[in-house]
């Protein structure tokens, strides 16, 4: 394959010394290349000798050909007295879009030098430049990428978004959609530029990550950190050194117990239907779910459908005034001509949009093989388009109707359950997604505080952005669990118990029960993204509500909560003189209730089982 050479720098050398023995040091010497071929543009370090494959170790002139296989170059093997040879972590050959960031060695540490970490989170050793350069070769990678300082040293490539592709291609978040993403491009957009691309990687037939560029170096026995493992002088140091983590108490055993019963509902309304003792209500749920035999009726009051403080006759009061704004909504869509729709962009596209989600969503379940129940979804879901102009439809919101329709088999009582549903996670949706990287942000700071050699392991395989978690959060595990189990867990999420948030702790509890695997099998980002997608109907619930409220306690329990962890779960923590400490309630360690909104009382809808 016909190469050209952009730019190229001589007596460029690779230097490593071991940690344990400074006297042991490995020196390469070669030149540093941009070159361009018909795949794209590369940055190549070659040897001025190449060396022989030996034992474990492997030759860094390797040339990777548009399978992204390893060609090697011959040569003669080295003796320790003068060039080792490199070690297969040191190969370098990389095409310069793959760049994720680059450090610069200080003015002031001799030898100039620089380090390349690419997307899949390799870092390649300390390119020291003996007879200078840097500034000319930092000005012709310049003509191909674009990138900003940081600090000092450390250089980020811009518009770099290849992480969230992979995520968003191989954890199949939603359908496809080329007039509009709305809620979950239009945020992304901003970081990257190629919201097509996006789109595409959108599609419900992409779950396979067969045209993905393979993860490199799968086989090192050491990671070297980007931040940590490189002295002054820019020699990578290799070491096993394990973070310390957080010394947090024991986990408590916690036990959950049996769903909340028809007996016991009925002991908690007094004789006019009001609830006696919400907050006991929802601690019971928390505990253990509610009998499907009634969960129907519970629901309502855990959606704001029904106020707290609602009666028998003012919630069939209500009910009735809300079935008839429900078809006054759905009037409005209904009576849209054909000839309107022409001159009506935003609901024409809404409608193909919904028309096309509904009719993949939970098509296998019992109660959508009738395709009259799937009308229905549509429907509902034209219906909150007319409800709610400014959020109207985005896709991953069939995935939240679908249980519920099926619950209520009903569409008023569905659609007042879906709008109390949207006022809690709406913010999921935000077109600048917001609320979405707010919360990835908020699970990368809890996994880096409780687990940070997990984090670390993260970080070193370009995957703590978590960006792997996206359709988790973004769906509240729709994809995760079966009917039963989601509904479970949904109804124990909407009790706010014991936190704002649970739904981050219970990520981390689904990590931590993968990392092992995660870490054993070496996964990068690729192999991460692959091994959550295969967990979906895989993950025992009950276990992990476990974890997670033991999580929760640990946190609460431990003095020396950063703010930044406990502002995530609204934590109290108290500061008096120089330790902090955190102040749980007598009886149980909740932190005040979250702030987020609920559909106001006109909303809200009672029935007696009366169907429309």
């Amino acid at each position: 394959m016909e190469k050209k050479i952009l730019h190229q720098t001589p007596s460029v050398f690779i230097r490593t010394h071991v940690r344990q023995n400074n006297d042991s040091e490995s020196v390469s010497d070669g030149k540093l290349v941009i070159f361009k071929n018909s795949h794209g543009v590369f940055i190549e370090w070659q040897p001025y000798q190449p060396k022989e494959k030996h034992d474990e170790w492997e030759v860094v002139g390797v040339q990777r050909n548009n399978q992204g296989q390893s060609q090697q170059s011959n040569g003669t093997s080295a003796t320790n007295k003068g060039h080792l040879p490199i070690p297969h972590s040191h190969i370098i050959n990389f095409n310069i879009q793959d760049l994720r960031s680059f450090k610069k060695s200080k003015p002031t540490s001799g030898i100039p030098f620089l380090i390349f970490i690419l997307n899949c989170g390799t870092t390649y050793p300390a390119l020291h430049f003996h007879r200078g350069g840097t500034s000319d070769f930092l000005s012709a990678m310049k003509q191909h990428i674009s990138y900003e300082q940081k600090d000092q040293t450390l250089f980020i490539v811009k518009d770099n978004s290849k992480a969230l592709y992979k995520s968003l291609e191989e954890l199949d978040v939603m359908s496809d959609q080329r007039s509009s993403i709305q809620g979950i491009t239009q945020g992304f957009a901003k970081i990257s530029r190629v919201k097509d691309t996006i789109e595409k990687f959108l599609s419900p037939n992409s779950n396979s990550v067969g045209n993905m560029e393979d993860i490199v170096n799968q086989n090192e026995e050491m990671y070297v950190s980007i931040e940590d493992d490189f002295d002054q002088n820019g020699f990578a140091v290799v070491s096993t050194g394990v973070y310390k983590p957080p010394d947090l108490a024991d986990k408590l055993p916690i036990q959950r117990k049996s769903p909340l019963n028809p007996e016991q509902w009925s002991k908690l309304m007094d004789t006019e239907g009001r609830v006696k003792d919400p907050e006991n209500l929802k601690d019971i749920i928390f505990r253990g779910g509610v009998d499907h035999s009634i969960r129907k009726e519970v629901w309502k009051f855990l959606l704001g459908y029904y106020s707290w403080d609602s009666n028998y006759k003012s919630r069939s009061d209500q009910r009735k005034a809300k079935v008839d704004d429900y078809f006054r909504m759905k009037l409005q869509w209904k009576s849209i001509s054909k000839e309107q729709e022409t001159r009506f962009s935003q609901i024409r596209d809404m409608k193909n949009l919904i028309d096309k989600d509904v009719n993949r969503t939970d098509r296998t379940h019992e109660y959508y093989v009738e395709k009259k129940n799937v009308d229905v979804l549509y429907d509902v879901l034209m219906t909150y388009v007319m409800y709610n102009f400014d959020l109207s439809y985005v896709q991953g919101m069939s995935d939240l109707l679908a249980p519920i329709l099926a619950l209520m088999e009903n569409e008023v009582d569905a659609f007042w359950s879906f709008a109390g549903f949207m006022e809690i996670v709406q913010h999921n949706f935000d077109k600048d997604q917001a609320g979405m990287r707010n919360q990835l942000l908020q699970l990368q700071t809890l996994i880096k505080f409780y687990d940070p050699e997990f984090y670390r392991y993260l970080m070193q395989h370009d995957s703590c952005n978590m960006y792997f978690c996206f359709r988790w959060l973004l769906i509240i595990f729709k994809r995760e669990f079966k009917f039963p189990e989601i509904m479970r867990l949904w109804e124990v999420y909407w009790t706010m118990n014991p936190c704002p948030n649970f739904q981050l702790l219970l990520c981390v509890a689904v990590l931590l029960d993968a990392k092992q695997t995660i870490i054993n099998s070496r996964f990068g980002f690729t192999e991460i993204l692959r091994h959550i997608n295969d967990m979906s109907y895989k993950i025992e619930l009950e276990p992990m509500l476990k974890e997670a409220e033991a999580i929760y306690l640990q946190l609460c329990s431990y003095e020396a909560l950063p703010e930044n962890v406990a502002s995530i779960f609204g934590i109290q923590v108290q500061r008096s003189g120089k330790a902090p400490s955190v102040q749980p309630s007598p009886t149980f360690p909740r932190s005040p209730k979250s702030s987020k909104p609920s559909p106001s009382n006109n909303h809200l809808a009672p029935d007696h089982g009366e169907s429309i």
